[in-house]
């Protein structure tokens, strides 16, 4: 019996070792694809990947993203997506910031920040709470500034 259990243990870790957790590398995916990864409850990260799998931009989003006056019901508090972005684009491999900027005539504002080779576009509400409606984390050269948050 000791033995049957043991091949059982033994296949079921065999079967799950080989396998590739999703969100494990999310920098990478299938060439030419666009995915989509709950990465922590309520939270939604979008990637498309270039011909060689690496990815071109990912979004960070409330899974539910009402429309209109709503748009305070469905935020990310600033701290998470601080500890999201932490976690994607380690400060060892893509630096600090270098340039950030906040433009923010009426709620939500719109700021970006620039890393080694990566654009973090945002849309955040930093009156009363800090508040993020959305993320945009764009790989290579940077959009230019004349181009209207996308």
């Amino acid at each position: 019996m000791r033995i049957l259990a043991g091949c059982v243990l033994l296949l079921i870790a065999a079967a799950t070792l080989g396998q590739e957790n999703p969100k494990d590398d999310l920098l990478h995916g299938r060439p030419n694809t666009y995915e989509e990864v709950e990465i922590r409850p309520g939270i939604i990260l979008r990637a498309r990947y270039d011909a060689d799998g690496a990815a071109e931009y990912m979004t960070i989003a409330p899974s539910w993203q009402p429309r209109g006056a709503l748009w305070r019901k469905s935020t990310i508090p600033r701290e998470t997506v601080d500890s999201i972005l932490g976690q994607l684009l380690p400060t060892e491999t893509y630096g600090k910031p270098t340039l950030d900027f906040l433009s923010c005539f009426s709620c939500p504002c719109y700021g970006f920040e620039q890393l080694k080779g990566v654009t973090i576009w945002s849309s955040e509400c930093p009156i009363p709470t800090h508040e993020v409606v959305d993320v945009l984390i764009v790989f290579g050269l940077p959009p230019p500034l004349s181009h209207a948050y996308p």
